[in-house]
């Protein structure tokens, strides 16, 4: 990402984990990206009134060699359609109706209705979406949405 932009934020937390962000929510791909032709680029002059741990953000990850955008702008599209919908969740599912809430593309605005049902004890996710504005996308390709939990897991996925 351009950490020169003014637009760009990162956050470390205690455990060591960065956040890297656009606070304008354009970059699909981020921690790794920003759009090539971002029309809200602006170069940072000057920090005011912030307090800085370190004046070096930590590296960037490597991207996953699997990343689910290989430069087809599928990621981008995904985000348009959420946006074009204009629902709370847009939830993926597969043929067979079953629902991907973690693949989910959610609204900032739902966040308060999930942290609450979730700080309430709802544990499974698509009961947590109960009473949003959820919109279904079926999807065709549902390899990406392999659980992922255990090394074999992990073997059994990369051998397709």
């Amino acid at each position: 990402m351009r950490q020169d932009c003014k637009h760009f934020e990162s956050r470390t937390y205690r455990n060591g984990e960065t956040v890297r962000k656009c606070d304008l929510d354009l970059a699909p791909e981020a921690p790794w990206r920003c759009p090539a032709d971002c029309p809200r680029y602006e170069r940072r002059m000057a920090d005011v009134n912030w307090s800085h741990g370190t004046l070096v953000t930590p590296r960037t990850p490597d991207e996953p060699m699997d990343a689910l955008d290989r430069d087809d702008g599928s990621v981008a599209r995904l985000l348009d359609e959420a946006e074009a919908r204009g629902c709370d969740a847009l939830l993926p599912h597969t043929a067979q109706g079953r629902p991907e809430p973690l693949c989910a593309v959610y609204r900032q605005s739902a966040r308060q209705a999930l942290e609450t049902r979730f700080h309430s004890g709802t544990r499974k996710v698509t009961l947590a979406l109960e009473g949003l504005d959820v919109c279904h996308l079926e999807v065709s390709e549902v390899l990406q949405f392999q659980n992922v939990n255990t090394p074999q897991d992990w073997a059994d996925y990369a051998a397709g």
